[in-house]
This record gives structure tokens, sequence and C-alpha cells, in this order.
């Protein structure tokens, strides 16, 4: 079933999105307490289109949400779906 198959592409894009932030900010000593992303899919005749909102949580500056931001495309999920598919995401959250 397709459809199957599109929950477990964004179930894999959003826990390696979270674990691809987790890591870079434990790297970096960044105050992260928590990230969550939630993906949708919405399809279109040319592919498919996931949307990736990510929430941190901690007391991070705005130059620092901007920059994961950034990182959250080093996911080693997001470059092959981004090939045949459509990825936005957006960034949500306060600090702690």
């Amino acid at each position: 079933n397709s459809g199957d198959a599109k929950d477990i592409v964004c179930l894999a894009l959003g826990s390696g999105t979270n674990l691809t932030l987790q890591m870079y900010t434990d790297m970096k000593k960044l105050p992260l307490d928590t990230v969550n992303t939630e993906v949708t899919q919405t399809p279109s005749k040319e592919r498919y289109h996931f949307q990736r909102v990510i929430n941190l949580t901690g007391n991070l500056t705005s130059e620092q949400r901007q920059h994961l931001l950034e990182i959250k495309n080093k996911c080693p999920l997001h470059k092959p779906h981004a090939t045949v598919t459509a990825v936005s995401s957006a960034v949500s959250g306060e600090a702690t």
C-alpha cells in the first residue's frame, strides 16, 4: 500500500532529523533540551511534498536556531528524498 510507504517515509524523515539535530547539538554542547519533528505529506502531480515542523526547546539563541534549520538537511534521509520529493521545513519552539 502506497499510503503505508509514505507513512514510513514521514516517520523515517522525522526520526532522522531528530537524531541529526540531537547529535549535532550534543557535539557542539548547545543548550537543546528536546527536539521533536512532525512530518506530513501532500501529494501533487509531479511528486510528493513533505513538510517538516521541527520543535526545539532549550535556551537557544535565534542564531543557533537558524543554524539548526540549516543543519537539519544533513540528515542522511533528506538527500535521497529531496531528489524525488519536495521537502520544506519550519522551526518552532521556545527557550526554556
